[in-house]
């Protein structure tokens, strides 16, 4: 769910920042047919979710909130970082996140015939909505997870997300910061397995 730092995770070629945005709609083996960059991006996104599963910084702050979000603590989590990635934005990317996301965009629409259906109407609703950058700030952390407390069918607490944020907004930015730039050393040398031997 943490769009922002998978697309941002890519490194410099938004194909690869494409293949990484469809990740979580590719399920199984991944097919070879992929363009490259596709097939690249495909196999970072896992790379991400792995060590964001794994990783002793990020499953401790993740095991802190299961009290709270339960089952859906990881979905949580990936949503709060993407908002303290955006709102030090400038710590990790030196092009502003509107020229970056544009950029991203236009690439998307070039690549638009491989994006699985649900995965094209969630681009069409974060583009038109400006989710990812709205996630700077707690109104639009809250209307996120207000809107996926209604589209997960089962009851679940992620609505509350926003009051939980505003609740612990300095040990949560304190878990992202230390677990983040570790996440990105560990993407950039994938990255660059992966350039090397796709």
């Amino acid at each position: 769910m943490n769009y922002l730092a998978h697309i941002l995770l890519s490194g410099n070629d938004k194909r690869i920042a494409v293949g990484n945005f469809i990740g979580d709609g590719v399920k199984g083996r991944i097919p070879d047919s992929y363009p490259k960059e596709i097939f690249i991006g495909l196999h970072l996104h896992r790379f991400i979710d792995h060590v964001a599963d794994t990783h002793p910084a990020n499953k401790a702050s993740r095991e802190a909130m299961y009290p709270v979000f339960g089952k859906y603590a990881g979905v949580a989590q990936d949503m709060l970082h993407d908002h303290f990635l955006a709102g030090k934005w400038d710590d990790f990317s030196s092009e502003p996140i509107e020229t970056y996301l544009d950029s991203f965009y236009k690439t998307a629409d070039e690549y638009i015939d491989i994006f699985p259906a649900h995965q094209k109407r969630f681009l069409e609703g974060v583009r038109a909505g400006d989710w990812l950058i709205n996630y700077r700030t707690v109104e639009g952390m809250q209307r996120a997870f207000s809107g996926l407390s209604r589209r997960v069918t089962r009851e679940n607490p992620l609505a509350i997300g926003g009051k939980y944020l505003i609740d612990n907004a300095e040990s949560l930015e304190t878990s992202f910061l230390s677990f983040f730039p570790l996440l990105v050393a560990e993407c950039e040398a994938e990255l660059e397995r992966l350039l090397n031997n796709t």
